[in-house]
């Protein structure tokens, strides 16, 4: 599976070069979130997706209302402003309703078994994408987009990400979840996210801490910064059971050689490099504040955001968080920079978060496709990062303006070219296993309940049974 993400991720990033030379050093120590005026940047950014020279007819469905089932999340909260001018260009109406994330995939689904959906847009978290795919429930987009009287021709699908564009939204291609020959397009990215580190720059500074690139200096800068630095902590990690703890050791763990299964789907939690992950996390509590054991989401993210940790390696929506004075005390003083690469310098970093489409039994298809189309474009991406919301298209990533406004998106941009698709397996019963049994068994070794051989061992024929009932192993 890394020789394999080693081929794509050559391809991904002959496609980044290709869009700028922009780039970022191995560490990205340097780079800072830097605070700018938004109002001239945005006007930059105002030309409307038609443009007055486009013939295309935005307006041919003018007068319908489509609904959209979306997540109470950065991204969506962030385009709420910008959809009056979508119903300005197209006469179309956007109804958002906004669920909570472990609300919003049983509604979904139950919509997906109604003859009719009350939806003609859904945001979907893109580990349920392969569900969504086998109950039928999201429509196939590759023949509205050769439909040239609903396609906006300056669309440019290609300026997607590689790995953000096959996550989102590929299906029945390698595993069912990948792109392949026989692959279909069924959502587009707006939402997707990678792994980057953020670290107290000033601490860093004051103690001369060069920025981690490897596991064993993460482990040494949060030695040092936890001796000399009253109540200062290392490392910021997810570790509550479930699916946080599974998050973590996926970010952690797959540049050292974790995986969750073999070429074959069998259980392989076991193997040296998922060891040595849970080694690391297990070892870095020494350097954790109290009850970071236990950490979910909110926990590891605070414990950052209020000054409590030095380091974090988490999704990118930290970039955008850092900045927000409401939730963070260390604005002034982080850094962003590349998450860790393994001592033989392989990086594999994350693809996970939002994509977006239609309900294959929706009411109002194409006028949803003219939406997806001005929600994934160009121009709103751009409005977006610089916003600090992570971008989606590589032509964003180089923009010169959105550049100069997040500066991290240096760092987010060569994460990106490193992001593996298949970094969490995509199939339905993810969800089964992360929560019942490999999440729970990370949990038991950071409490101290099991050692990490002993609990990865015992989880394996649970999980084989679940791929056997599956189809999986035959």
């Amino acid at each position: 599976m890394r020789k394999m993400h080693q081929r794509n991720l050559a391809m991904g990033l002959c496609a980044m070069l290709l869009l700028g030379s922009t780039g970022c050093s191995n560490q990205g120590g340097n780079t800072e979130t830097k605070q700018v005026p938004q109002t001239e940047k945005e006007q930059a950014a105002e030309t409307t997706v038609a443009g007055e020279e486009s013939s295309f007819d935005w307006k041919q469905f003018d007068g319908t209302t489509i609904v959209a089932s979306v997540p109470n999340n950065v991204h969506w909260n962030s385009v709420k402003e910008y959809i009056p001018e979508f119903t300005e260009l197209t006469g179309i109406n956007v109804e958002l309703d906004v669920l909570a994330n472990n609300n919003l995939h049983d509604k979904q689904l139950l919509e997906f078994s109604k003859p009719e959906s009350d939806f003609d847009i859904v945001a979907y978290i893109v580990s349920w994408k392969s569900e969504y795919n086998r109950a039928g429930g999201l429509e196939v987009l590759d023949p509205y987009f050769e439909d040239p009287s609903i396609t906006y021709p300056e669309y440019d699908i290609e300026d997607f990400a590689p790995a953000f564009f096959e996550l989102a939204g590929k299906v029945d291609g390698v595993k069912d979840y990948l792109d392949g020959p026989d692959a279909k397009l069924v959502g587009l990215p707006f939402g997707t996210e990678t792994s980057i580190m953020a670290y107290r720059k000033d601490l860093f500074e004051k103690y001369d801490i060069k920025v981690p690139e490897t596991y064993g200096e993460v482990m040494e800068a949060a030695r040092i910064i936890h001796e000399k630095e009253p109540n200062m902590y290392g490392l910021s990690m997810r570790t509550s059971s479930g699916a946080d703890s599974c998050h973590s050791w996926f970010t952690l763990g797959k540049s050292l050689g974790a995986e969750m299964f073999d070429d074959n789907w069998e259980p392989a939690f076991d193997n040296e490099g998922s060891l040595a992950t849970l080694d690391f996390m297990k070892e870095m509590l020494v350097y954790s504040p109290p009850g970071a054991e236990s950490f979910d989401l909110g926990a590891s993210d605070n414990a950052f955001l209020q000054g409590l940790t030095s380091m974090i390696i988490d999704r990118d929506k930290l970039i955008g968080m850092c900045q927000d004075p409401e939730k963070s005390k260390v604005a002034d003083t982080v850094g962003f920079a590349l998450q860790p690469k393994a001592d033989d310098g392989y990086l594999e970093t994350e693809a996970g978060g939002f994509a977006v489409g239609i309900p294959a039994n929706s009411q109002n298809k194409k006028a949803a496709f003219l939406f997806l189309q001005w929600l994934t474009s160009k121009d709103t991406d751009k409005k977006l990062a610089l916003k600090a919301v992570t971008p989606s298209r590589l032509s964003t990533f180089s923009d010169p303006d959105v550049l100069e406004a997040q500066p991290a998106f240096v760092v987010v941009k060569e994460a990106v070219s490193h992001a593996n698709p298949d970094w969490r397996p995509g199939i339905p019963e993810i969800t089964r296993i992360q929560s019942q049994l490999l999440g729970v068994a990370i949990n038991q070794v950071m409490t101290g309940a099991k050692d990490a051989k002993a609990a990865m061992e015992e989880i394996k024929e649970p999980v084989r049974k679940i791929m056997v009932e599956g189809g999986y192993i035959k």
